[in-house]
């Protein structure tokens, strides 16, 4: 095999690799979710311990005069922070996902709620079919 197709595979296999781990960074809850709150983050910054933390909740923690690493408990070098623009994107992407995951689910429940409804009442108006019936025997029965 020449270098030439080798390097072709190595490559095919990196970038099927990469897609891989962004879909699963997206699957997963933990990558998109400030570790304070545990909601997904809207404002995402990075503190000096390399974290990810929601803008809001890192600078709640810091104003109650903590100037430590919330995950680790560690000092912090500095208490600046930098936006992640990155990880921003990620968690909208996030976020629309879920949304539309949310309302489709919402629909396919809503169908199924209509579905039982029709079944019912078809159910019900045979019940009601049958209970005529009998009665119309009894009647009749009660009649000779």
């Amino acid at each position: 095999m020449s270098s030439l197709s080798m390097l072709s595979q190595v490559s095919t296999a990196n970038s099927t690799t990469t897609q891989r781990s962004k879909q699963a960074d997206l699957n997963s809850d933990s990558s998109v979710q400030c570790p304070i709150t545990l909601d997904v983050m809207q404002d995402p910054v990075t503190a000096a311990d390399g974290r990810n933390y929601e803008r809001a909740a890192i600078e709640g923690h810091f104003a109650t005069g903590r100037h430590t690493s919330p995950r680790t408990g560690a000092a912090l070098a500095s208490l600046e922070l930098g936006p992640n623009r990155q990880l921003q994107r990620r968690c909208q992407e996030f976020s629309r996902k879920q949304e539309a995951r949310r309302a489709g689910r919402a629909q396919r429940e809503a169908e199924e709620a209509a579905k039982r409804t029709k079944s019912e009442k078809e159910r019900e108006r045979k019940r009601d079919q049958s209970r005529r019936k009998r009665a119309q025997k009894k009647k009749k029965a009660a009649d000779s």
